[in-house]
């Protein structure tokens, strides 16, 4: 099945969202809604409706993007903050840990992806807060280091004192046991499809990193090495 498109279109002094999907040249079927959110409950009839080749790219980030536009287009002042991947992530969720007896297992295979201490965001986030006119109606993309997850269970290794490795998964397995779960099923295949794309190496230039932490706070940003040092009892078994 494919996936529906966001877009918006201005109207006169109205930007007016929509969702699409199919070829541009493909029959229009138009589907009307009442709330200004409402269109979320057609988002798997659209992909259903469309025939056509698929050329969406991995959603996962627009969903993020369409809550910006929105915000945006409210017409209060606002500060963007997109970070890439917490390091907190590796602590656990829910209560649970994501790294047990040492191995970490994860879907992207042996991408090189961007991680962010959250405790970093928060600090800018706190920045603008303090200052909002200095940083209104800015975007902020907050990353301080790449690293594989191969790489992480090295400097586990080597702080915390005991072996750690990485265990790559097939992103099928990720979408099984979400969709199992009931988890938002439009949502975790966008997620689904992002791991697909890490694993396939097609996500070219994600792997990155900004200054925007230093600029904003005058501080360098927290690397793996330190959060692993903060976070030793924690990540020990």
């Amino acid at each position: 099945m494919q996936h529906a498109r966001y877009s918006s279109r201005k109207i006169g002094a109205v930007n007016v969202f929509y969702r699409e999907a199919g070829p541009d040249n493909g029959p229009l079927v138009l589907l009307l809604h009442g709330f200004p959110t409402a269109s979320h409950m057609f988002r798997d009839v659209i992909p259903a409706l469309a025939p056509g080749d698929d050329d969406t790219q991995v959603e996962h980030w627009l969903w993020h993007q369409f809550i910006e536009r929105y915000i945006e287009w409210s017409g209060f002042s606002f500060t963007h903050l997109r970070p890439e991947i917490f390091m907190q992530n590796l602590l656990g969720y829910g209560g649970a840990k994501v790294v047990v007896a040492g191995v970490i297992r994860h879907f992207v295979a042996g991408a090189r992806i961007t991680w962010v201490d959250g405790e970093d965001v928060a600090a800018i986030a706190a920045a603008a807060l303090c200052a909002p006119e200095e940083h209104a109606d800015r975007t902020y993309r907050i990353g301080s280091e790449v690293k594989s997850f191969a790489e992480i269970a090295g400097i586990l290794t080597r702080v915390v004192g005991q072996p750690f490795s990485y265990e790559p998964r097939p992103s099928d397995e990720f979408l099984e046991v979400v969709l199992a779960a009931n988890a938002d099923a439009s949502y975790m295949r966008s997620v689904f499809e992002n791991y697909s794309a890490y694993t396939a190496g097609t996500n070219v230039g994600e792997e990155k990193t900004f200054d925007s932490f230093s600029r904003v706070t005058g501080r360098q940003p927290v690397l793996w090495e330190e959060f692993a040092q903060r976070h030793r009892e924690s990540f020990a078994y």
